[in-house]
């Protein structure tokens, strides 16, 4: 049976994949409306701006789907959902670590928290062991 606080991190990582698909999504629009604005630029300047704002909008969309597939992973008890949650969590964590001797604001510290925490509790002996 699978605990509920496991459901609670795959939660976290559906809500995570859903903020990372609406800025995707909002960039990909953002860079054909401003693309479409450039034209009466020289062609290489709307280009490059078009090709800059679509590829880091697929990032973006990249970022959720693998997000997406981690929470569904994590609440079918994968071994290899637990292993991605970590790795993605703890890179989120060292990002983070600037902004914490920085000027962390309220917003930043919650994912922080909430990442710092998937890392630990996806690390204990008796989570790690109902991985399969």
């Amino acid at each position: 049976m699978r605990p509920q606080s496991i459901t609670l991190v795959a939660i976290w990582y559906w809500i995570r994949g859903a903020i990372w698909a609406f800025f995707g999504l909002g960039i990909f629009l953002f860079a054909k409306v401003i693309g479409g604005l450039l034209e009466s630029m020289p062609d290489w300047v709307s280009t490059v701006w078009h090709t800059l704002g679509i590829g880091f909008a697929a990032v973006l969309i990249l970022l959720a789907i693998l997000d997406f597939a981690i929470g569904g992973g994590l609440l079918s008890l994968k071994k290899w959902a637990a292993n991605l949650a970590i790795g993605l969590s703890a890179i989120h964590v060292l990002l983070g670590l600037g902004s914490v001797f920085g000027h962390m604001h309220l917003l930043a510290m919650i994912p922080f928290a909430l990442n710092v925490a998937t890392v630990i509790y996806l690390l204990l002996p008796g989570i790690r062991a109902r991985f399969r």
